[in-house]
């Protein structure tokens, strides 16, 4: 088992900078005691693996810009922070998306980029509801 600082009680053990500084411990110490195929096994089992599954996550802000391209309006997407509240280690913020100066989805994260996609979201399924048809996931 991997120990984590006494900061996991505060959130430690999802802050990705120190999953991160965890993780690259980890694949050094693996390479000093199996060397470079160790790592590569390391890799091939914990690593690929979930990035097969993220392929199937849909980017919405992107989902999102396309849609407003292919209508030909010359329309933009924003979005705008509604509120952030709480400290840093466990904040929410909340966001707008606009199309046209109109809203077209609200949505809230523990982040920025969380809260734009949550956003991005609520209104590509609101324009395919509208449109009655189901975008493919981007890839």
């Amino acid at each position: 088992a991997l120990r984590m600082p006494p900061r996991a009680a505060t959130g430690g053990r999802t802050k990705p900078s120190l999953l991160a500084g965890a993780f690259e411990a980890l694949v050094a110490a693996t390479y000093l005691d199996a060397g470079i195929e160790g790592v590569r096994r390391l890799v091939k089992t914990f690593v690929l693996g979930d990035l097969r599954e993220a392929e199937n996550i849909r980017d919405y802000k992107t989902e999102l810009q396309e849609i407003v391209q292919a209508g030909g309006t010359g329309a933009r997407v924003t979005y705008e922070i509604v509120s952030e509240e709480g400290p840093d280690h466990d904040r929410t913020v909340e966001v707008r998306a606009w199309v046209n100066g109109e809203v077209v989805g609200h949505g809230t994260g523990k982040s920025r980029r969380s809260a734009e996609q949550a956003a991005a979201k609520e209104a590509v399924s609101r324009l395919e509801r509208i449109s009655g048809r189901a975008r493919r996931p981007c890839r």
